[in-house]
């Protein structure tokens, strides 16, 4: 035997009966090699022989402090100093100062060497009471973190941590979560490559499926379901590794405070750590020392989990102020080649998706080149399965930037103006995703890119085109509302009255452009209030022009 719990206490006088409930309670959980348990509160006498020679005791015991019920307390026995005297002892009511005063009397020298005392905040003692909600939930902490602490000294013949582990590959809590060394090594392996259907045969999906005696296990139910006392049990094993991920799980759920350090760990599991502690900078406005951590979270992971390193490029990616476009889209390719081997859903896509936005961004000023790459991020996307069906908000969000990118592209040669036909393709395409009464607003804003389309669109019957662009932009105004925004109300006037005008319905045109002109005026937009005006005396112009 190594190690002696004893339950100090009355198991008939309310939550003075922590102790021996607890000790009951491991009984029925199953005791770690090497550990015993004893009722101190019936036989004083045999339990102080008990502990003859015994290198470590642990004593649980009730308390009343004034402290909240159910409250746990830890008093190394060489703490105590001022021991109750001995005539004050009762054989038959054991407490935990009463256990190590007759003890020191009786064994001298045969003394445990390590005491340590659990004390357990009480809230009621009657007699023929049970033990209390927060004492009994208080119990069961208790007996989790014996447990775990003791079982760490068997711990060493327990098989080795397989690696790598798919840590970081799926969604938090997901992300910290092990693979035990009993699970399938292929599994495992499609699992680091973010397969969901290994992921969820590799991994517990609750701390119920955690259930298990290992350290492992344990580890997987505090990350599922975390407290400060399972917390508390972990590192008091004395294994680095799970503290180190453990504290990280920890940081991440918001138990603690302090950022996490990756220690000794290395690859992928030095990477969660890291990935973690950027969060937490992040979220204090430390933005460049966050990146600075997920650069080397992305070295660590990258020879072992590939993927996990692209999901981390792609965050740094993310994370960079728009004039580092760049050096955004830098980490973004080294991530499309990381996520090469990806079963992730779509997150080779959303690479492309988002190189895509930063080179349409580097070419709002009308540049042909990021344009052009532009509209091949966007189609590589969808060709790397993005359809309607599969992700209808991203494949409507993606139709409508590719048209604009092909409507903003300059028309240097005869066959680009065929471009504006394929942007008008894409804005339908989207369309077909985004409701009117669903996503208005949305709605609103592709539709408008449409109208634009169509009157710009080469084609044998411009008026055709152009009195579907009146008609769409009619549909916006009973979106885009006076009332609601007269802002935008105005300017889908002055697009509305731009595709009258070349129609030659002058009257309407003129109407629509005083209105916007006045809207622009009162809101003091005075640049398109002063295109409106311009837009005005071309038309009265062209009316003059003409003749009665």
């Amino acid at each position: 035997m190594r190690t002696l719990v004893i339950g100090c206490g009355n198991l008939l006088r309310g939550d003075d009966a922590a102790g021996p409930v607890l000790v009951r309670r491991m009984w029925e959980r199953g005791l770690p090699e090497g550990v015993r348990c004893a009722d101190g509160g019936t036989g004083g006498m045999d339990v102080a022989f008990q502990m003859r020679g015994v290198p470590e005791v642990i004593l649980v015991d009730a308390c009343s402090s004034g402290s909240e019920p159910g409250s746990l307390f830890e008093v190394p026995g060489h703490e105590v100093e001022n021991l109750p005297p001995l005539t004050g002892i009762n054989l038959h009511a054991f407490r935990w100062d009463h256990a190590i005063a007759f003890g020191h009397w009786l064994l001298k020298d045969d003394y445990p060497n390590n005491v340590t005392a659990y004390l357990i905040e009480g809230g009621r003692f009657g007699f023929g009471e049970g033990l209390s909600p927060a004492v009994d939930a208080a119990v069961d902490r208790l007996v989790d973190l014996l447990l775990v602490r003791l079982g760490a000294a068997v711990e060493a013949a327990e098989p080795s941590l397989p690696r790598p582990q798919p840590v970081g590959v799926f969604a938090f809590p997901r992300s910290h979560l092990l693979a035990p060394p009993s699970s399938d090594p292929d599994l495992r392996a499609a699992a680091l490559l973010g397969d969901e259907t290994a992921g969820a045969a590799t991994l517990p999906r609750s701390a119920a499926d955690a259930a298990g005696t290992s350290l492992l296990d344990r580890y997987n139910a505090f990350v599922l379901a975390p407290s400060p006392e399972s917390l508390a049990a972990i590192e008091a094993t004395g294994d680095d590794t799970f503290t180190i991920l453990a504290r990280a799980a920890a940081f991440a759920h918001g138990l603690i405070d302090d950022l996490p350090e990756s220690g000794s760990l290395d690859g992928e599991l030095r990477a969660v750590v890291l990935m973690t502690a950027a969060a937490g900078l992040f979220e204090r406005g430390d933005a460049r020392a966050a990146r600075s951590l997920l650069v080397e979270a992305a070295a660590a992971a990258e020879a072992v989990s590939p993927v996990f390193a692209a999901l981390l490029e792609l965050q740094i990616a993310e994370s960079l102020p728009a004039e580092a476009a760049c050096l955004a889209i830098d980490h973004l390719r080294r991530a499309e080649k990381l996520a090469s081997v990806a079963r992730l859903p779509h997150l080779r896509s959303d690479i492309w998706t988002r190189m895509g936005t930063l080179h349409q961004g580097l070419g709002a000023d009308g540049s042909r080149g990021p344009l052009v790459e532009a509209v091949n991020c966007y189609q590589k996307a969808l060709a790397d399965g993005i359809t309607q069906d599969s992700a209808p908000a991203c494949y409507g969000q993606l139709q409508n930037n590719l048209g604009l990118a092909y409507l903003c592209m300059p028309t240097r040669e005869a066959g680009d103006s065929l471009r504006t036909g394929i942007a008008v393709q894409s804005f339908r395409k989207a369309l077909q995703v985004y409701d009117r009464d669903r996503e208005p607003d949305m709605w609103a804003s592709v539709t408008m890119n449409l109208a634009s389309a169509l009157q710009y669109l080469p084609s044998t019957h411009p008026e055709e085109n152009l009195a579907q662009a009146v008609e769409a932009y009619e549909q916006v105004l009973e979106v885009r509302t006076e009332a609601r925004d007269p802002v935008a109300h105005a300017r889908v006037l002055l697009n509305q009255a731009n595709a009258l005008a070349h129609l030659g319905i002058f009257k309407p045109a003129i109407e629509k452009l005083a209105k916007a002109s006045k809207l622009f005026a009162w809101h003091e937009c005075r640049e398109e209030a002063a295109t409106a005006r311009e837009m005005l005396d071309g038309i009265h112009a062209r009316m003059d022009e003409a003749g009665p």
